[in-house]
């Protein structure tokens, strides 16, 4: 389903995604100027969607107890909606300049290893793990990543703002009797 819905809005949107070279280009070199170390987090999600205020609560009790005996990446194969799960919720290694400032200051504060607080945004609750986290020096390869980051994290934005406008638009339009 997930996969589905993402490949509608990509199909809808797609045309309409601009990103502004001199909004990156400012971006990357603030970042450049001011640090010349960048700190890395390799991390791992749980996405979970919800309707209502009581199925938000029962997912969240479930999916804390189902990681406490069957482990995180498991739980993530079993429960995650996200297109990571069959990762095992691996999203990888993320540059922090890339990540939003809600779950950039979530990760500040883990120890590796360490579970997040579930994470509500709108429908989806988010459980994230720690798997490592690392300094990098940034160089001429590490550059290019860097700025090729900052543009998928801009069109990431973006597309997440389509979907949820474009949900909400569903849902207003939708009779169900």
């Amino acid at each position: 389903t997930e996969l589905g819905w993402r490949k509608l809005v990509f199909n809808l949107y797609n045309n309409k995604i601009e990103i502004n070279e001199d909004e990156i280009n400012k971006q990357f070199n603030k970042i450049k100027n001011s640090q010349s170390n960048i700190i890395e987090y390799r991390i791992s999600e749980i996405s979970i969607s919800f309707s209502g205020e009581i199925e938000k609560k029962n997912k969240i009790v479930e999916t804390q107890e189902q990681i406490k005996l069957d482990n995180f990446e498991n739980t993530a194969v079993k429960f995650s909606e996200a297109s990571t799960s069959n990762q095992k919720g691996d999203l990888g290694w993320i540059n922090s300049e890339s990540l939003s400032k809600k779950i950039l200051k979530v990760l500040q504060n883990m120890q590796i290893g360490e579970i997040s607080e579930p994470l509500i945004d709108l429908n989806n609750i988010l459980f994230l793990k720690l798997v490592d986290k690392k300094n990098t020096k940034l160089n001429q390869e590490n550059e290019k990543k860097l700025k090729n980051n900052l543009i998928d994290a801009k069109k990431n934005e973006l597309f997440s703002l389509y979907s949820r406008s474009h949900l909400s638009k569903l849902k207003n339009t939708a009779l169900i009797e």
